[in-house]
């Protein structure tokens, strides 16, 4: 834990890069300063394009769902009140400190809950710590650590949820019940109050994987528990959060659905987007540029699993789990539905991979059901322990290079990248195929 803080600490940056993260700090800053969710006088307002204008010749907002904003206006709120920091003043102090309570904050506990989840499921203290320090830093998400974003607080929220979930399934396993509010179980019924409240918090920060990490949630609960009540506890834990986002936009679009999805919003002069390039729309030529974009997203020079090689091993080991681990298959199910259901719904509803990212930011989230996987396959498969040493230190390789440029300059902004990114990939899967030609799974060590 204490390593995840200092990498949290140091991977902070003092400034704002992208049009993503300028948007939020200027809602954030208009907030506290001014009292409302228009951006039109914060100090970022002409350096980000991320905003819509509801009303023709009426102010502009962020085109970000407003939650997180909201959450973070609460410590700029102190730092002004206590120490007289305003963002158009300490501009450095201002992001720092922000990208640390947001991003910073949400990378120690996506860390912490990666260690535990291996333990619950049954990993030995050392393997659980090799899984963790995987996750921390051999894939995307220490790049995200580095500025203002949702996605990486969404994938903290993910991984607390399939942690409670796991746990939920070890208690079922060594019990023959699961006492709910009713019956006396109040602590147990907390953790289903906590993971509706989770998924509710990932509802808020982003709508379609949240909404399909609630689905998945509850259906696993209510397999696992049986009583029709676990779908009612954790459906109201998480309404909440959505009656907030939708009642929070609806006060300044005035509409409920996705503000930044409607094309009217973007007609302004100066805009960068239109009804072509919005993400929420379906904007495909035909069926086969849909199927290449999908794969694409997946498997191009910034596809998601080349760009967290170790996915390319909880892939495989989630159809092991389904097809040979009974005791696991209905997360592996439920899980592996909402990878699919995010990874089709953006396939078919964007076209810009999520604008100037790391990799796919969208599919952040989805690490989360892979680490599980992970820590299945390790405790079950250990002649495929090597393997994962293989395809961390591959994955340890790209991290790097991605912290250093950041989640929003990695890619769009170095011309080197696909050369790099190409390189790196046909190396390490020289290194695994020489390993696996001189070492056959049945010969492969135990470690």
């Amino acid at each position: 834990m204490l390593t995840a803080v200092v990498i949290a600490a140091v991977s902070a940056r003092d400034f704002a890069w992208g049009a993503n993260d300028k948007s939020r700090l200027a809602t954030v800053e208009c907030l506290v300063d001014y009292h409302t969710f228009a951006i039109d006088r914060s100090t970022w307002f002409a350096e980000t394009c991320d905003m819509i204008r509801p009303h023709p010749d009426g102010p502009f907002f962020s085109d970000k769902p407003p939650v997180m904003a909201l959450l973070l206006a609460v410590p700029y709120q102190v730092m002004q009140s206590v120490f007289g920091i305003r963002a158009a003043d300490h501009k450095e102090v201002f992001c720092y400190l922000l990208t640390l309570f947001s991003s910073g904050l949400a990378y120690v506990v996506a860390v912490w809950c990666v260690f535990r989840l291996g333990r619950v499921v049954g990993l030995s203290p050392g393997w659980a710590a090799a899984l963790t320090a995987s996750f921390a830093l051999a894939t995307i998400a220490p790049v995200y650590a580095r500025h203002v974003n949702s996605s990486l607080p969404t994938l903290a929220a993910a991984l607390a949820v399939v942690l409670n979930l796991a746990a939920i399934r070890k208690r079922t396993d060594s019990a023959d019940s699961f006492s709910l509010p009713h019956k006396g179980g109040g602590g147990k019924s907390g953790r289903l109050l906590l993971i509706g409240a989770l998924c509710g918090f990932a509802y808020a920060l982003e709508q379609p994987t949240g909404g399909l990490l609630l689905a998945a949630a509850v259906v696993t609960a209510a397999v696992r528990l049986r009583p029709p009540s676990v779908i009612v506890w954790i459906v109201l834990a998480a309404l909440p959060w959505g009656i907030l986002h939708h009642a929070v936009v609806y006060g300044y679009t005035g509409m409920i659905g996705p503000a930044g999805a409607n094309p009217a919003f973007w007609d302004y002069p100066g805009s960068q987007f239109d009804a072509h390039d919005l993400t929420g729309r379906w904007n495909h030529a035909g069926l086969g540029d849909f199927i290449a974009y999908a794969f694409l997203l997946l498997f191009g020079s910034r596809g998601f699993l080349l760009s967290n090689p170790t996915l390319l091993l909880a892939v495989p080991a989630a159809g092991w789990a389904l097809w040979r681990l009974p005791a696991a298959r209905v997360e592996t199910v439920c899980f592996g539905l909402w990878c699919l259901g995010v990874w089709l719904l953006y396939a078919a509803l964007s076209t810009n991979y999520g604008g100037a990212c790391c990799s796919i930011r969208w599919f952040v989230p989805l690490l989360a059901p892979a680490v599980y996987w992970l820590a299945l396959m390790l405790r079950d498969l250990p002649q495929f322990r090597m393997d994962f040493i293989v395809f961390s230190g591959w994955g340890a390789v790209l991290a790097a290079y991605f912290w250093v440029y950041g989640p929003f300059g990695a890619f769009d902004y170095q011309p080197s990248f696909p050369y790099f990114f190409w390189s790196v990939q046909a190396a390490g899967c020289f290194i695994w195929l020489i390993y696996r030609a001189a070492v056959p799974i049945s010969a492969a060590p135990r470690l």
